[in-house]
C-alpha cells in the first residue's frame, strides 16, 4: 500500500508540473486532474477522483480511501493526529491519509529535532525502538503499538525533517 502511494504521489507530482504555468491554470488544472485520474486508475486498477486546488492533491478512491498531498500547512485528521508538530522548521511537502502520513519539513535545528524525538516518546511512541546517529544524520523509529509506527530522520547539512507515521489495520 505505501508503496503504491508513493508511486502515485511521484507520478502526480510529474503531471502537475506539466500543467502548473501559464496564463490559464485552472484550464490546464483540470486537464491534470483527468490525465492524473487516468493514470492512477491504471495504476490502481480502480476509479480515483482527482481534485487539484492551490497546489494541493486529494485523491479519492472508490473504497472511499482519501489521500492529499502538497500542502505546506500541518496537516490535521487522520494518522497526523498522533503525532506532535515540531515547534520550529518551514513544511515543504506534505503526503496525509486514514493510515499514513508523511510531512517533510526544512530549516530544523538539529536541537529541535532532538526535543522532538523527546515528544514522540512522551506520546508513547517508545515500543521497538530503534536510534542510529552519524556525521550525516539522524533517525528514530518507534513504535506506539504492534500497528502504529513513527519514523522521524534527520539530515544534519540540509537541517531537514522527515516525519512519516503508518498505521497497519
Amino acid at each position: 500500500m505505501i508503496r503504491k502511494i508513493i508511486v502515485i504521489f511521484l507520478v502526480i507530482v510529474m503531471l502537475l508540473s506539466l500543467g502548473a504555468c501559464g496564463i490559464r491554470k485552472k484550464i490546464d488544472e483540470k486537464i491534470s486532474e483527468k490525465i492524473t485520474e487516468g493514470v492512477v486508475n491504471k495504476i490502481t486498477g480502480g476509479e480515483a477522483n482527482i481534485d487539484i486546488d492551490n497546489g494541493e492533491v486529494t485523491i479519492k478512491g472508490d473504497d472511499g480511501e482519501e489521500v492529499t498531498f502538497g500542502s505546506n500547512e500541518w496537516p490535521k485528521g487522520k494518522a497526523v493526529d498522533l503525532l506532535p508538530e515540531p515547534k520550529e522548521g518551514k513544511i515543504i511537502s506534505v503526503m496525509n491519509s486514514d493510515n499514513v502520513c508523511i510531512v517533510i519539513l526544512e530549516e530544523v535545528k538539529e536541537k529541535v529535532y532532538k526535543e522532538y524525538i523527546e515528544e514522540l516518546k512522551d506520546k508513547g511512541f517508545e515500543k521497538d525502538v530503534y536510534e542510529y546517529a552519524d556525521e550525516l544524520g539522524m533517525s528514530y523509529f518507534g513504535s506506539l503499538d504492534e500497528n502504529t509506527h513513527v519514523q522521524a530522520l534527520y539530515t544534519i547539512e540540509d537541517e531537514m525533517l522527515n516525519i512519516s507515521i503508518e498505521i497497519n489495520e
